[in-house]
């Protein structure tokens, strides 16, 4: 079988990149795959890879597969279920919502590792994971053998405190996979009354935050390669200009902020494009890249790559469930969660000619339709247009809603509330 990663990594330890936060590593001789995505399409087609992911047959003959997290754009159910049923499929556990979700596909192959402990996979071939210290979803692994370390950090964004736990099992990370792009919904789906020009500057200011936090964890894991990882997920409209996916840096855009104000890390960072591999040999890191290029060439190229696609968002034509029994399913998250914040939410439905809201409240156990938005308390409002309204009501979670980014978002106050955030990805 010809396989651009057997020919690239041959015998060595390496990673062969296969594109956004999905990487092959060979240790000791066998293959474990991270994140990848073959067959999914991320929230019904609203996004897209680019470049795209490097896709081949020999990924369905790899010896394990590590899923970090529930993000469609890191876990990719069908592939799961076509692989080998000698593959192990190993992920770190206490996550409800992700484990509840994994268990339902019924893999015979399935391994839940516990966090904070070392785990021997094969031979000589470990793997250490840690979970986000709060949201409820993300987890970042190092995998690791006598020779060779690398660490997947996804899109976990997490504190020094976890990093530093991950340096303390491997003092210095051979590959760092590092996310440093803001990949968001806010502040671009905020209704256009709370799009001021302070924002513009605040949007700015978290462009380089993350960039900064990729930073910092780079020199804490003492990283002799970073990776900047995680964002080549793009917006599938047409435009590689539009507001949100120039906020969404590249990884040469990232490269040049290093240049400009971090030049003792301009040759630790390195830029890759999918089917690009690292080789360990004798010690020494080799990159081996097909095509150096600058970021206006990489967003030139972008760009005619989108076009080509044309607007590629996938719709629903029909409502799966009735209202009644969406109503009655919301209501049972709600009860089985048994949260205790105090706060309206509120979520306009479209369907058709008609509209009408979601009245949620968690701590007084309040779910009802209504048909009219009134407030004077604290609240959070999602506008959802027809086809994000007849997905949820069809079954999708609401995770799933804000990935689509088909919806805007109105809140009183004008604040950042992270917990009712953390609800509604986990429990809606």
């Amino acid at each position: 079988m010809d396989s651009k990663i057997k020919t690239k990594l041959n015998s060595f330890d390496g990673v062969f990149y296969l594109g956004h936060a999905s990487i092959l590593v060979q240790l000791n001789g066998h293959t474990i795959l991270m994140d990848p995505i073959v067959l999914a399409e991320p929230y019904s087609g609203s996004w897209t890879f680019f470049p795209p992911q490097h896709i081949e047959p020999s990924l369905y003959e790899v010896d394990a597969v590590v899923v970090s997290h529930i993000h469609q754009d890191h876990y990719d159910k069908e592939f799961l279920r076509k692989l080998r049923p000698d593959c192990q499929i190993f992920v770190i556990e206490g996550r409800e919502s992700f484990d509840k979700s994994l268990k339902s596909l019924n893999l015979k192959n399935l391994v839940f590792l516990k966090a904070n402990e070392v785990h021997e996979i094969f031979d000589h071939v470990f793997i250490f994971g840690l979970l986000h210290e709060s949201n409820g979803i993300d987890a970042s692994t190092i995998i690791y053998n006598d020779n060779f370390s690398v660490y997947h950090g996804n899109d976990n964004y997490c504190s020094l405190e976890i990093i530093r736990q991950f340096h303390e099992i491997i003092p210095e990370i051979d590959i760092a996979c590092l996310p440093y792009a803001y990949i968001h919904w806010y502040p671009f789906l905020l209704v256009e009354e709370l799009q001021t020009s302070a924002r513009k500057m605040e949007t700015i200011e978290l462009i380089e935050k993350y960039m900064e936090h990729c930073i910092i964890s780079a020199r804490e894991l003492k990283a002799k390669v970073v990776i900047p990882f995680g964002a080549n997920l793009v917006l599938d409209n047409g435009d590689a200009n539009s507001k949100m996916n120039l906020a969404v840096r590249t990884p040469i855009e990232f490269a040049d902020y290093v240049r400009e104000n971090h030049r003792d890390l301009e040759k630790v960072v390195q830029p890759l494009n999918s089917g690009d591999a690292i080789l360990m040999n004798e010690g020494d890191l080799l990159v081996d890249r097909d095509v150096v290029e600058s970021s206006a060439q990489y967003r030139n190229r972008m760009s005619v790559f989108l076009q080509n696609r044309g607007k590629n968002l996938k719709s629903i034509d029909h409502i799966g469930l009735s209202i009644n029994d969406f109503i009655a399913k919301t209501k049972a998250k709600i009860y089985t969660a048994n949260s205790s914040i105090d706060f309206e939410m509120w979520f306009e439905l479209n369907i058709g000619s008609s509209k009408s809201y979601l009245f949620v409240n968690p701590g007084a156990k309040i779910v009802e339709t209504v048909s009219e938005f009134r407030s004077e308390n604290p609240f959070y409002c999602f506008k959802l247009g027809l086809d994000a309204s007849m997905r949820w009501i069809s079954g999708s979670s609401f995770e799933e809603i804000i990935g689509t980014r088909r919806f805007e978002l109105m809140r009183q106050p004008d604040e950042y509330r992270p917990d009712v955030l953390k609800f509604i990805n986990t429990v809606l």
